[in-house]
């Protein structure tokens, strides 16, 4: 990677990080501010069934950097509705990629501060965490009708 293309992405990554310390979705640990990002799985990728998964993955990214600092992979609790935007605000989460996601959660999500992408192709965790982070991330249609 060229100097003047980690710049561009650096730049994008702070124009992210601003967007989500305006809208209150920052965290802060000892070293310093970051985002973290939840991604319902199957098979180690993003699985259009979000209130059903057996695990999602949590990753953080430092706020000004445009790498993943930590990856972790936790089973999901029992599926109950109201549940998961609870334990995700528990578990630091301030941003969720989802393929499909009904709307009663994504209202519930937001409400505790949790930024809610749907529309997430089917790929690995750390690529669609890579692709918003430089501004890549194609989302579609909703999944969800419920």
């Amino acid at each position: 990677m060229t100097v003047q293309a980690h710049t561009q992405y650096s730049e994008i990554a702070l124009d992210h990080a601003q967007n989500a310390r305006n809208y209150g979705n920052i965290q802060t640990n000892s070293q310093g501010e970051y985002m973290k990002f939840a991604i319902p799985l199957a098979e180690g990728k993003l699985t259009t069934h979000f209130g059903h998964c057996k695990s999602f993955a949590l990753l953080t990214v430092n706020t000004g950097e445009t790498t993943i600092t930590q990856k972790t992979e936790v089973e999901a609790p029992p599926h109950k509705p109201g549940l998961l935007p609870v334990w995700l605000h528990e578990q630091g989460v301030t941003h969720v990629i989802a393929g499909g996601l009904g709307q009663r959660a994504k209202n519930l999500m937001e409400g505790k501060g949790i930024q809610v992408l749907t529309g997430a192709p089917c790929l690995e965790p750390e690529v669609l965490v890579n692709q918003f982070m430089t501004n890549k991330l194609v989302l579609g249609a909703n999944g969800c009708d419920h």
